[in-house]
């Protein structure tokens, strides 16, 4: 605990020292993001299935709390931001100890005589995938299977850049999936690439891939994903994922979310979600090693009193294509998972 608090102090002083010392061309800005929940479950498990990793723990707590500190100076830029939350615990548990609460940390420079092309480097929001780790943003409330299994950060180089027409794309070198840590058997890079349209009539278009190691193999894995404002207050999302495999082991995932918008501060939406494992590459335990296939629905009501305040309440009702349990808590009859939480933003 002592050198991840060293590790920390250290970063946050370099910022404000870069801050404190440059011209008057720096700007530094502050904000900070907390999702305060309370979770239950039908069975007696005291935590949620391990292929889950937000909300994961029964009662009052903490998922995700971080503070972010950016500071810009002519062409440059800095982010730090440490966090904590019982979201630390599952998705960066195999990470040193030293950075397992870096929510971001980088610095980039934005090239001279294009003003939509820059570089990145450091630890960085995943390119992959719809939902983030930050719950207001997300049309549920908790975390599709997709999500959950996708990486929700993600260290190395990333290069980026807009178009005039909404057309924005990112290729990146990374050191693994989901990981800060370069892994000890790693002899290939990674790498990543990211396609996005926004119509800025709302509808956004994303197609994102990463070639690299997965859990030990070599792979490619590729995401697709739509959102779309309807009229009258409604919005539809949906998502793909493939990754292929050996034979007809491929990889197959959909997402299909609908919501509206009842009234000025309500709004419903639910979430219909199968996945197909058959390597159970994602999904599976020592004790049940093969084709658990999740799936489910879920339907949430949020209520929004002020712009920095959600409040949050859902109903998911889990379930696997197997007979078999997934360790203790058996799939196959479907499970109910209840979750209220809390977003607060400054």
């Amino acid at each position: 605990m002592l050198h991840k608090t060293l590790w920390l102090s250290l970063l946050f002083t370099a910022v404000i020292s870069t801050a404190t010392n440059a011209q008057d061309s720096t700007s530094v800005s502050f904000e900070g993001y907390a999702e305060i929940y309370y979770a239950a479950q039908q069975s007696s498990q005291a935590e949620r299935p391990d292929f889950l990793y937000n909300h994961t723990a029964d009662g009052l707590a903490v998922n995700i709390a971080w503070l972010k500190w950016t500071v810009e100076h002519n062409r440059w830029r800095i982010i730090a931001a440490p966090m904590v939350g019982t979201y630390v615990n599952r998705n960066l548990a195999s990470e040193p100890n030293a950075v397992q609460h870096i929510y971001e940390a980088s610095i980039g420079y934005q090239f001279r005589g294009n003003a939509n092309s820059r570089i990145d480097a450091g630890i960085m929001p995943s390119h992959i995938g719809l939902e983030s780790n930050i719950g207001k943003n997300n049309l549920n409330l908790t975390r599709s299977l997709l999500a959950e299994n996708t990486p929700y950060y993600e260290c190395g180089l990333r290069w980026s850049g807009t178009t005039d027409n909404g057309l924005s794309w990112a290729v990146l070198v990374l050191n693994g999936w989901q990981r800060i840590a370069v892994a000890d058997d790693q002899i290939r890079p990674n790498f990543g690439m990211q396609l996005q349209h926004d119509n800025k009539k709302g509808r956004v278009l994303n197609y994102s891939n990463y070639l690299g190691s997965i859990n030990g193999r070599y792979s490619t894995y590729h995401n697709f994903y739509a959102t779309q404002k309807l009229t009258q207050g409604w919005f539809i999302n949906a998502e793909f994922n493939y990754e292929a495999m050996d034979r007809t082991k491929d990889f197959i995932g959909g997402s299909l979310a609908l919501g509206k918008q009842l009234f000025k501060d309500w709004t419903v939406a639910a979430r219909l979600e199968q996945v197909r494992d058959v390597s159970s590459a994602y999904f599976a335990t020592h004790s049940i090693p093969t084709q658990i296939n999740p799936g489910g629905w879920s339907a949430n009501i949020d209520y929004q009193p002020h712009k920095a305040i959600k409040c949050r309440i859902e109903a998911r009702r889990l379930w696997s294509l197997n007979r078999e349990p997934y360790e203790d808590l058996a799939l196959y009859a479907p499970e109910w998972l209840y979750t209220a939480a809390c977003c607060i933003s400054f």
